[in-house]
Formats: C-alpha cells, sequence, structure tokens
C-alpha cells in the first residue's frame, strides 16, 4: 500500500517542511521549529504526527521542493521585533532580554512621556501618584523599567498593587486614550511623542518592573497579582525566572535542588540545554551520578520539544517552591549567613 503523501500530486507547505524536519538532527529540527510563527508550528507539528513512513522518494522529493523555495529567495534577509526577540532570548536568556528590550524602548525616540524618563521616581510619583490606577499603568508601562520599579517603590502598597492588576488584565489602550493621557499631564512635564503600544508588551513591561523592585515590593506585587489571576501570576514568574537561570544559582543552592530532582526529569530536561547549564548540573553531583546521567541522555529515545519544556518548568517550580521555603536564594540581593 502507497504511503499517502506518495499518492498526492502535490505537498502542502506544512508537510515538506514536517518531512524536511523529521529528517534532520533533534536539535536542528527544535531550532527550526522556534523560527516559526506559533500557527504554523501547530499546522507543522500536526504534520509530523500524521507522516508515518516516509517512503525515500517522497523525502527526497520534499526536501529538495524545499531547497529550491529557499533559493528562489535568493540572498534577501529579513529582520523584525520577532527575530531580535528570539535572538536575545537565545543569546542572555528571556529574563535578560525583556529586560534589555524594556529598557531600550525610550532611547529608540517617539516614545510616549518621553519627557518624563527624564525626571527621577519620587517627582514621577507625585505627578501621578493621586491619579487613577490605569493613568499610573499606562504611564509606567511607557518607562523604562527600571525606572518605573523605582517609582512603584515610592508609591503606597494599595496604589501600587492596583496598578500593577491594572497592567496585567487591562487592554492595550488605544493612541486616543494615549494621547489624552499625555494631553492631561502635559502641562507639568512638556510635550512628548508617542509610540504605538504593543499587546505583546504588557507582561514585558509588568516583569521588567517586577525584575528591578526590592524583594520586598517584588512579592507584594506578584501577591497582588495572583489574588487577581494565578495564571498570570505564574506567567510572570516564568519570564522572571527561567531554567537557563539555574546557571546563576550558587553551588550549595544547586546541591539542595539536585534532592529534590528525579534524574529522568532532569535528562529529558537537559536535552536542549546549554553547554554552560549542562556543567552546572554536572559539576554539582558525584562522578559516578554525572557519567550515568550523560549515559542516559546519549542514549534515550527522541522526545518532543514539549516534553522537554515540561520538565524544565518542572524543575523551575522546584527551584521556586525552596525559595519560597527559605532554603534556597534566587534574588540578586546579598545574602548574609
Amino acid at each position: 500500500m502507497e504511503h499517502p503523501l506518495a499518492i498526492k500530486k502535490e505537498l502542502s507547505p506544512e508537510e515538506k517542511i514536517a518531512v524536511l524536519i523529521a529528517s534532520l538532527d533533534q536539535a536542528v529540527s527544535a531550532s527550526i521549529l522556534q523560527q516559526l510563527e506559533p500557527r504554523v508550528m501547530v499546522k507543522v507539528v500536526n504534520a509530523i504526527k500524521k507522516l508515518g513512513v516516509v517512503p525515500g522518494p517522497v523525502r527526497d522529493k520534499a526536501i529538495a521542493e524545499c531547497l529550491s523555495e529557499i533559493r528562489e529567495m535568493g540572498h534577501a534577509v529579513q529582520g523584525d521585533e520577532s527575530m531580535v526577540t528570539t535572538l536575545l532570548n537565545q543569546a542572555v536568556g528571556e529574563k535578560k532580554a525583556a529586560a534589555m528590550l524594556s529598557e531600550n524602548r525610550t532611547e529608540e525616540g517617539g516614545e510616549a512621556f518621553a519627557g518624563m524618563a527624564q525626571m527621577g521616581p519620587e517627582q514621577i510619583a507625585g505627578l501621578i501618584s493621586k491619579e487613577q490606577a490605569g493613568v499610573i499603568a499606562l504611564v509606567l508601562r511607557h518607562l523604562p523599567s527600571s525606572l518605573s520599579s523605582e517609582v512603584m517603590e515610592v508609591l503606597p502598597s494599595e496604589t501600587r498593587r492596583r496598578v500593577i492588576v491594572f497592567m496585567c488584565t487591562a487592554e492595550t489602550p488605544s493612541e486616543e486614550v494615549v494621547s489624552r493621557v499625555e494631553a492631561h499631564l502635559s502641562a507639568k512635564t512638556g510635550p512628548t511623542k508617542k509610540k504605538k503600544a504593543s499587546e505583546g508588551d504588557k507582561l514585558d513591561a509588568v516583569t521588567g518592573i517586577i525584575q528591578h523592585a526590592k524583594s520586598s515590593v517584588e512579592e507584594d506585587l506578584l501577591a497582588a497579582i495572583e489574588e487577581k489571576s494565578e495564571v498570570l501570576a505564574n506567567a510572570i514568574r516564568d519570564r522572571l525566572f527561567t531554567f537557563e537561570d539555574i546557571v546563576k544559582l550558587s553551588d550549595v543552592a544547586m546541591r539542595r535542588v539536585m534532592q529534590e530532582i528525579d534524574m529522568g526529569v532532569l535528562a529529558i530536561a537537559l536535552r536542549n540545554g546549554n553547554a554552560e547549564l549542562k556543567d552546572k548540573f554536572f559539576g554539582n553531583m558525584s562522578k559516578r551520578a554525572a557519567e550515568g546521567l550523560k549515559e542516559e541522555m546519549d542514549y534515550a529515545q527522541k522526545v518532543r520539544l514539549t516534553d522537554v519544556e515540561a520538565k524544565q518548568r518542572e524543575i523551575v517550580n522546584t527551584v521556586r517552591a525552596l525559595a519560597g521555603q527559605g532554603q534556597i536564594s534566587i534574588g540578586s540581593e546579598d545574602e548574609y549567613v
């Protein structure tokens, strides 16, 4: 019986990509999947699930057509915000990338409330503290995250709790709303130029603010968000501390974490980890245990990227739980013993 793809005269773009990805090394395939738009990724993954055993001629034809379409593009290249975010995430990790992109917002020019970025946190807080939570949230979204974090520290606890929840849950304000708020504050801050806000910037802005806050303020803000939505709070915690951030833990903290981690889970979680991260784990276990883990990783069957990410989240949750219990520290503040 012929393979379904062999019967079809023309393969869909998703089917061609599926055949190509299935023919490559797992690490390369995962890297390609990461570059796809979410909706395309879903279509490709579904196509891979339906592939089965693909005959050689069908495989060769699909790969040849993929390469032909790539060549037809010539030497054209494309850069956009999505590419920048992806490259920074891979280069410095999600948390630092979010902070860098947030800090860069006002440097590009044309940012709303740019004039306020030159003011001190106390001056900004004095200007906006009596405004509604929505107005304060709108202003802080357009300021550098480090400055917004300092303003949050100056604001009363109840006010900043309302503001951080508003930033997480409210719809992205329209340009008309931004313009009205700018006009309302322009008498004190001077004229500013606005830049269209992006829905995707919402959690990035919140994460950047919390990232720069002191531990006490950080917990206050996260608690306020969690009261409103546990899902939102977890999403922000995912951005605050990622699997790649484990390399920043002290060796003492690492050894405590290792006591709680199943080696089978770790073997899967490290499948797409970088060399520095793997060395961090290997360096905090016995030589025999490290060799056993490496062997398990070398000879294990291929696993889905979603399964790898699930195991990584499991380990991150373990780290968070230990930190919440005060058994380890994952913050940037100095420890005293």
